[in-house]
Parts: C-alpha cells; structure tokens; sequence
C-alpha cells in the first residue's frame, strides 16, 4: 500500500519580496514607488497543478501615508481563486531613525470550483 501526503502553500510564503501582502502597514513605507509580479506554478506536467501570480504596486502617497493594491490568483485542481487587496498605512516617526507604522487591508475574494481542464 503507498500513501502520499502533500501540502500546497500560496504564494504569499514569497512574503519577502511582497511584504505588503501580508502586511499593509509595509505600503509605500520604503519611500518609493515599488512593482512586483511573481508566477509560482508546482508539479509541472500534472493536469490541475497548482498555479499561483501575483501582482503588487505600494507607494507612498503624501506625508506618512502609504497605499497599494494587488491582485492574486491562484489555481489548484478544479478551484480558481482570485483576489484584491487594497492597503492603506500611516508611518509615524518617533526618533530620527524609529518609527511606527499602521495599516489597514481590504480584501476581496473569489473562490470557483468545478473548472473543466
């Protein structure tokens, strides 16, 4: 008897080059306009192999305000699941090189099922 596990990660683990996907006080904190696209696809030549992209733009707007939006999608099997997340964030300086910075997310999704290959 052979007994497979296995475990599909979104493509959020690339957090490190995507840090406002995670967290929105991060949008436009570096001080400039910042795009990123990132494609992840897994088990490649498997029909219905998981499938991930994501697109990210975060800038600083005015004063200690940042934004960004992204949009992500992600297939596996017969799901598709698509998002937007729009990051708002408010860096405030408490020394000259400490600061504290806020943000607020607003996610949307979309799950579907039952896609025919």
């Amino acid at each position: 008897m052979l007994v497979s596990y296995s475990q599909v990660q979104n493509i959020h683990v690339l957090s490190l080059y995507n840090t406002n996907v995670i967290n929105p006080a991060y949008a436009g904190n570096n001080g400039s306009l910042n795009i990123s696209a990132v494609y992840g696809t897994q088990w490649i030549g498997v029909i219905g192999a998981p499938k991930n992209f994501l697109f990210n733009v975060h800038a600083p707007i005015f004063d200690g305000f940042g934004a960004g939006i992204s949009y992500e999608r992600g297939t596996i099997g017969p799901l598709t699941e698509n998002g937007i997340n729009i990051d708002f964030s408010y860096k405030y300086d408490l020394t000259e090189k400490n600061h504290l910075a806020v943000g607020v997310k607003y996610l949307h999704k979309q799950v579907r099922g039952f896609r025919i290959w």
